[in-house]
């Protein structure tokens, strides 16, 4: 399912991400296999495709002080921080109640940026 994913989203395919993820829901390993996938894109470059990724984990997540929740909010916030001033305001704004957690992560993090 992973790596169907990724080519998806290496194609732009996001009705058959969207399909797959629909499908997937039930499954106990959910989120976790998002937040893989959507590390795996954002690693090697495709900011924009784990975009999505991201916030599927950040709706389904069920722990608020997950690791992957605040490492999605931080991933999303950087993705988005560009020249607009009232986009970067709400993306702050957004990321603000998990940058505690992600601190906490980042000693442990090599691949913040």
């Amino acid at each position: 399912m992973k790596s169907f994913l990724i080519r998806c989203a290496e194609l732009g395919k996001t009705d058959l991400i969207m399909n797959a993820i629909h499908m997937s829901v039930e499954h106990p390993k959910y989120t976790e296999m998002l937040f893989s996938v959507a590390e795996e894109l954002y690693l090697n470059g495709l900011v924009e495709e784990s975009l999505l990724f991201y916030e599927e984990v950040i709706e389904e997540e069920k722990h608020n002080d997950s690791d992957r929740l605040a490492i999605s909010h931080y991933r999303i916030f950087r993705a988005t921080i560009g020249a607009n001033a009232e986009e970067n305001y709400k993306a702050v704004i957004r990321f603000e109640d998990f940058r505690k957690n992600f601190l906490r992560l980042f000693n442990w993090m090599p691949y913040c940026s």
